[in-house]
């Protein structure tokens, strides 16, 4: 019996030198101090070393352990404990998580670097097509036509023909017969 006072004094003198200096610090400047998630873990912690503080004065003084606050505090603790970890978690990865992002200016001098064979009167032309474009100023197609550039596609002009004939006009390359346009011309429409 002897022995384990001892051991419960030597665990309360810990625990007292652990949480002594809660008592010194100031929490209100520790707070502005602190990131949110070490802010939400620390007071985490603190309100643990309470309910184990209670738990032991609870045994020393014979109550039993069922009792409903004990319960209910460690039920509450034990539902902060996983929003505290699920906000960790959530923080550790926009933190270490690579930002994909475009770089609109980039892509730009990316794409006209990569079709220099385009004259000047031809990149205005292009240019003026995407202004158009994003004015809204698309033609009202019918159900089941998408729209490219400003006409929409008819029923014999498939998506990958209106592209190779918008490149030919660009390039100024006559538009020349690709398999696709073969294997269309051999189908029946149903």
């Amino acid at each position: 019996m002897n022995e384990h006072l001892q051991t419960l004094q030597g665990s309360l003198d810990k625990l007292e030198t652990a949480l002594g200096a809660w008592g010194t610090t100031d929490t209100k400047a520790l707070n502005r101090e602190l990131p949110p998630i070490d802010r939400a873990v620390t007071h985490l912690c603190l309100a643990k070393a309470a309910v184990a503080l209670l738990e032991m004065h609870l045994r020393a003084s014979g109550t039993p352990l069922q009792s409903s606050i004990l319960q209910q505090e460690k039920t509450r603790l034990l539902v902060y404990q996983q929003k505290v970890d699920k906000a960790a978690a959530a923080w550790w990865l926009t933190e270490h998580k690579p930002a994909t992002h475009l770089n609109v200016a980039a892509a730009n001098r990316f794409i006209t670097h990569a079709i220099p064979e385009l004259s000047q009167e031809q990149r205005d032309a292009l240019k003026a097509a995407t202004a158009q474009t994003k004015d809204g100023k698309q033609q009202k197609q019918h159900k089941g036509q998408p729209v490219v550039g400003n006409a929409a596609l008819t029923t014999d002009q498939s998506a990958a023909e209106a592209t190779d004939a918008l490149l030919a006009s660009l390039s100024g390359a006559p538009v020349t017969e690709t398999p696709h346009k073969k294997q269309r011309r051999n189908k029946a429409w149903p």
